[in-house]
């Protein structure tokens, strides 16, 4: 398993998506090492969901599902999910379920706080 790690993506305001588009990863990682990639983790700042701004994200979104990994974000201080209640919540098998923003592509943000079954809180 192989998982693409990046962090203050800002998704929607500073053009960073071409440095996760599926044909800039193949041609940095080649196509073999590109084909094991299981996860993307955006460690903070994912930045989906800002208000009025839905046809960048939407853009975002089907750049993202021409790859075949799902994205997970990591909630940073510039993600605006923070108190929203109208979110869906799904479980991936991870121990606690994850705030789900978008479907065609598996697009979710790991929660805050929140204690796992071995008693740990992250």
């Amino acid at each position: 398993m192989s998982v693409l790690f990046s962090g203050d993506f800002h998704a929607s305001f500073s053009g960073k998506i071409s440095s996760v588009t599926k044909r800039t990863l193949k041609k940095k990682y080649r196509s073999k090492k590109y084909s094991c990639i299981n996860y993307h983790i955006i460690l903070g700042d994912g930045s989906f969901m800002w208000p009025g701004n839905y046809i960048h994200d939407l853009a975002n979104y089907e750049t993202l599902a021409r790859r075949k990994f799902p994205v997970l974000c990591v909630l940073g201080n510039h993600d605006p999910i923070l108190g929203m209640t109208n979110l869906s919540e799904v479980d991936i098998d991870i121990g606690e379920t994850v705030y789900q923003i978008y479907n065609n592509l598996f697009v979710a943000f790991l929660k805050r706080g929140v204690e796992n079954n071995c008693g740990y809180q992250y």
